[in-house]
């Protein structure tokens, strides 16, 4: 995947608004974390060290897309009745298939030359990025790509992906309609128990000498 726009034209956009005084800008990627660690990295933003003190208690990844699951996501983006939430929906589903896939090679959307020209469109403003955050002359992204190799759509285990996908969004659906299920079962209980105690609070009140009488004897 590449940059849709130029870090340089969010930047201006920023500055019109009086926001560029509080960006703080970090290089991602582990060769550029702090200890190559995005934990040491975030906390040395605000001047801390990562310590005993912190605990990680889970690790998080997010899944890149890759050749197949890329398509895939593409065709799902056209849903014309789809809203943000189901493509976050898709992308988490493809997200599965993605760390499940047999095909270790990773492919990419672009010929090299396509990656190139791409990229060539926001290099200079990138570069005053570098040049202004990092003070480099560097360019902030590789423009070399003569190893990339470009995803076909008969690109193999297309037909494993799919059925993968199914397979997964089918059992987050059961899972979650379970839930929802016990929810329910428990809800109507609390409300079976709830109806009892209204009907024999309003029995008491239909006989309050009754009542007070069985509380004396008690």
């Amino acid at each position: 995947m590449f940059l849709r726009y130029s870090l340089f034209r969010l930047q201006k956009n920023f500055r019109k608004r009086g926001y560029h005084e509080n960006i703080i800008v970090r290089r991602y990627g582990k060769r550029y974390f702090k200890n190559h660690s995005i934990y040491d990295d975030f906390l040395d933003i605000f001047g801390l060290a990562l310590t005993d003190e912190y605990t990680i208690s889970t690790f998080e990844r997010n899944a890149r897309l890759s050749g197949n699951t890329n398509e895939i996501q593409r065709i799902l983006n056209s849903v014309p009745s789809a809203s943000q939430k189901d493509y976050t929906f898709f992308y988490h589903m493809l997200s599965e298939v993605t760390s499940e896939d047999p095909d270790k090679e990773k492919l990419r959307m672009f010929q090299p030359e396509e990656a190139r020209a791409f990229m060539e469109k926001y290099r200079a403003g990138n570069r005053k990025i570098m040049e202004k955050y990092f003070h480099k002359s560097d360019d902030l992204f590789k423009i070399n790509f003569e190893n990339i190799k470009k995803w076909e759509w008969n690109s193999q285990h297309m037909s494993e992906d799919i059925i993968r996908l199914l397979g997964h969004t089918t059992i987050t659906l059961r899972k979650e309609n379970e839930e929802l299920r016990q929810r329910i079962i428990h809800l109507e209980q609390a409300s079976q128990t709830q109806s009892k105690a209204i009907s024999d609070l309003k029995e008491k009140l239909k006989h309050p000498a009754k009542t007070i009488l069985s509380k004396v004897l008690k």
